[in-house]
């Protein structure tokens, strides 16, 4: 009798066991937390944890300083195309990368040609080269709302003065300094036999990246846009540019201005941070229209009071013949105007019929994903 009882125990206690393991797998498996599935926001808050405790500061490349947190790998080399002409690559100790300028940068007015004019579809068609098998192509647009184009926004109350006139005016005459910038991205196991016909090597893979450059340059000059390659100063110039880590400079009364190094900047769950401005990424659900990968959908997302509005659309190969697309959007503004900036985030990309997902937990990644850099978006 003892004996059966204590059976008949076990057996209620090892389906209770059962019931909430099958419990905890269907709230895993359906459950949602912060809009994102349970078991997904778990792996989210995983790598979030591990990358907190390996970011250690340091950086390869001393130029890329303020980007220290983001690009701790990442080293700028130059190599001479067949012109002569000193071309940047970017290595990060597994695919090269070069940047592509669209011309002209400059002041712009509204979203008018916020992707310069670049052909979507030239870009695409990049992935369908036999031969060099580009790993990714990334159409990147920055603007800075004026006038704090080139001000240190963070310290500058008539830059945001200016901009809060914008903000009671029509958002589509919001004045803007805008860069443009196309990347590539090689990884030489995609292509080997590329690769080794040219040297092989990390010489052949610099000089197959070289040749699907010039090849896009000269597509793009036919297109009637104009491009230029950059050199390794130019590149560098673009990446602080398009992170907002350009650093600042100091005045004392009586001496001259003193350069302030950036800092390296923080990753915090629900935003990226360095030198007093935070930033928040978004990854680009449907645009419009669904399945318009259009760069110029996202020039309708705006925000008068951010220190920078970034825009990122990146194609990938698959193991089909589609093409993968994945596109962000990121604000960076000074703290105390941050909510406003993201406020206007979302209003604006509502009346564009664009759906964003914020992507917290993941911000550093998601900063990455906007810098020139081909490196293929955050997860």
């Amino acid at each position: 009798m003892a004996a059966a009882l204590l059976a008949f125990v076990r057996s209620v206690w090892l389906g209770a066991v059962v019931a909430l393991l099958a419990l905890v797998v269907v709230l895993l498996s359906l459950g949602r937390v912060s809009g994102s599935w349970a078991y997904l926001h778990l792996r989210t808050r995983r790598r979030f944890r591990r990358r907190s405790a390996s970011r250690t500061g340091e950086v390869r490349d001393q130029r890329l300083a303020g980007l220290a947190g983001l690009l701790p790998e990442v080293e700028v080399q130059e190599a001479l195309d067949r012109s002569g002409a000193r071309i940047a690559v970017l290595f990060d100790g597994r695919a090269w990368s070069t940047v592509i300028a669209v011309e002209p940068t400059g002041v712009v007015v509204g979203a008018e040609a916020a992707d310069a004019g670049v052909p979507v579809e030239l870009l695409r068609g990049v992935l369908d080269d036999p031969e060099q098998r580009v790993a990714a192509v990334q159409l990147v647009t920055v603007a800075v709302p004026s006038p704090a184009a080139r001000l240190p926004v963070s310290e500058d109350p008539a830059a945001f003065s200016y901009a809060s006139l914008l903000a009671d005016a029509d958002a589509t005459g919001l004045v803007s300094h805008r860069g443009t910038w196309v990347a590539l991205r090689l990884e030489p196991q995609r292509c080997p036999e590329a690769v080794e016909r040219r040297g092989g090597g990390a010489e052949g893979a610099r000089r197959t990246l070289l040749g699907a450059t010039a090849q896009l340059v000269a597509r793009l000059d036919a297109a009637g846009v104009a491009t230029s390659a950059l050199d390794a100063p130019a590149v560098v110039a673009a990446l602080l540019e398009a992170a907002a880590a350009e650093g600042t400079s100091r005045e004392t009364p009586g001496q001259d201005a003193v350069p302030t190094p950036p800092e390296s900047g923080e990753e915090r769950w629900d935003h990226w941070e360095s030198g007093g401005v935070a930033h928040v990424s978004w990854a680009v659900r449907q645009f419009g229209r669904p399945g318009d990968a259009s760069a110029q959908r996202l020039a309708d997302v705006q925000a008068t009071r951010a220190s920078v509005v970034a825009h990122s659309v990146t194609f990938l190969p698959t193991e089909t013949s589609e093409v993968l697309v994945r596109a962000f959007v990121r604000v960076a503004a000074p703290l105390p105007v941050l909510t406003d900036a993201l406020a206007q985030v979302a209003a604006t990309a509502g009346q564009a019929g664009i759906r964003l997902r914020r992507l917290d937990g993941a911000q550093a990644p998601a900063v990455l994903a906007t810098l020139p850099l081909a490196p293929g978006g955050a997860s």
